[in-house]
């Protein structure tokens, strides 16, 4: 569905992520199915390369399966989803405008397994997130927790703080762990967090000291507001001034365990 940063530690450099990655469509038998992301620009790369049947889908630009009028709200997202002549409107209870990619994916797939569009759009309504991954919790204190633990790449965390922006809330607090594998990219990929954070969060809390000196000098908060606590206990204290009805907070990579439950 993508190539980006994500493995650059694994895999040294984008372009040997790429040709890792379309392993999977030389491995097709003849008949076989190519589906690629026409909104990244390296799997678009790959399709054009390809010989094998393939299909596209796409948030921004012309393919066999595309979205419009997309509407993202604090707890869903509506669409309408448009492949060949057909166009339905899309109601599903998921967070963040990146889901949307994520939907067209599966709806490429399931189009060519032989679902229909309306069989499509039914199974869509009974989509939940999975747990750890941009889940909403609504907290006894009134405060709303966005569970995004699971895992983390730089793309993904940036999404989850632009729908955190989005959030009507007084208070935006961000608890994270830096993200690993990233290689060369790791510090730009943590200036651009950094960069995105100043513009979001009122607290920002990172459970580990890698690249915090890029974190804080990038997103110019105040030294108190961005901090690094390795302490389940300390992050918790950290956060009990937020545990009301007018904050979210957001948790991001792999928190940890004692954080999540309490």
């Amino acid at each position: 569905t993508a190539v980006s940063e994500q493995h650059l530690a694994l895999f040294g450099s984008l372009e040997e992520t790429k040709k890792a990655k379309y392993e999977l469509i030389e491995a097709l038998p003849e008949d076989g199915v190519a589906i690629f992301n026409a909104d990244n620009r390296a799997t678009r790369e790959l399709a054009e390369q390809t010989l094998k049947p393939k299909r596209l889908y796409s948030t921004e630009r012309p393919a066999d399966v595309t979205a419009t009028a997309i509407t993202v709200q604090q707890e869903k997202i509506s669409f309408s989803l448009i492949t060949g002549n057909q166009r339905q409107h899309i109601v599903v209870s998921l967070l963040g405008a990146q889901v949307v990619s994520n939907l067209l994916a599966a709806v490429t797939v399931a189009q060519t397994l032989g679902m229909t569009l309306p069989e499509i759009a039914e199974a869509i309504q009974q989509i939940a997130s999975l747990d750890h991954t941009l889940k909403p919790h609504h907290h006894s204190s009134g405060a709303l927790i966005i569970d995004d633990s699971y895992s983390a790449n730089p793309d993904g965390v940036l999404a989850a703080l632009n729908h955190l922006k989005l959030i009507p809330r007084k208070y935006k607090v961000l608890v994270m762990m830096p993200i690993i594998e990233l290689g060369e990219a790791a510090k730009d990929a943590h200036r651009k967090v950094g960069e995105r954070v100043s513009g979001v969060c009122d607290l920002a809390i990172f459970t580990q000291k890698n690249f915090f000196s890029t974190l804080r000098k990038s997103s110019k908060l105040q030294n108190e507001k961005i901090l690094v606590l390795s302490r389940p206990q300390s992050i918790l204290n950290a956060l009990t001034p937020y545990l009301n009805e007018n904050s979210v907070i957001l948790l991001e990579n792999r928190v940890p365990t004692a954080v999540l439950k309490i």
